[in-house]
């Protein structure tokens, strides 16, 4: 009795198996968000040497290069101070910001190559 069971049931799950096997399984489709630039690895570390000068005014002195980059600078308001367009930064250009009531002041730096978002405070 034992074995008539035993056999049963492996008959059984042999069919489910078969059976199982000559389903078709749907594909799985993935969407894969795409960005408009491609996003490649880069060996540089921007970095700016920041001086605050007699005049009431702050130069800025970039230590790294880029080309074709848009700078922008802006108060705490929003408000642009100072922008340069398609300009070459490279290693000891300056920018000077004047009217240095309005701390935080905000940099854009936007390139081909990297975007660059900085701020600079006033340490006591």
């Amino acid at each position: 009795m034992k074995t008539k069971l035993f056999l049963f049931l492996l008959i059984i799950s042999l069919n489910l198996n078969i059976c199982g096997a000559n389903k078709k399984r749907k594909p799985q489709y993935r969407t894969i968000s795409t960005t408009e630039r491609s996003m490649t690895r880069s060996s540089l570390i921007p970095s700016c040497l920041i001086e605050e000068t007699n005049n009431n005014s702050i130069l800025l002195t970039f230590q790294f290069s880029l080309n074709n980059t848009d700078i922008i600078i802006k108060d705490c308001n929003g408000n642009n101070i100072d922008s340069e367009q398609g300009t070459f930064i490279y290693y000891g250009k300056t920018v000077s910001i004047e009217n240095t009531d309005s701390y935080p002041y905000f940099i854009e730096i936007t390139s081909p190559t990297i975007d660059i978002l900085g701020k600079i405070i006033l340490e006591e």
